[in-house]
């Protein structure tokens, strides 16, 4: 039961975390989480390079990651 609690709050945290990410950000976390895709096909879907693309992916997932860190500190 505890557990369900924890991992009920960790996702209302994820979600949470998500929302306030900057809409590009959140976004590319949303196309590559959602559909699959690539490096490649998610920059052709955002209008960026692939390489952008993978910068705002990483930037998106190093904040939930925190989010995480913190959530498994308390």
């Amino acid at each position: 039961p505890d557990e369900t609690v924890d991992t009920t709050d960790l996702q209302r945290a994820l979600l949470t975390a998500i929302r306030t990410l900057p809409h590009r950000q959140r976004e590319a976390l949303i196309l590559w989480a959602r559909h699959r895709m690539s490096m490649v096909e998610l920059g052709e879907a955002l209008g960026i390079s692939h390489v952008a693309a993978r910068k705002l992916l990483l930037k998106a997932q190093a904040k939930l990651q925190a989010i995480i860190e913190l959530f498994e500190r308390s």
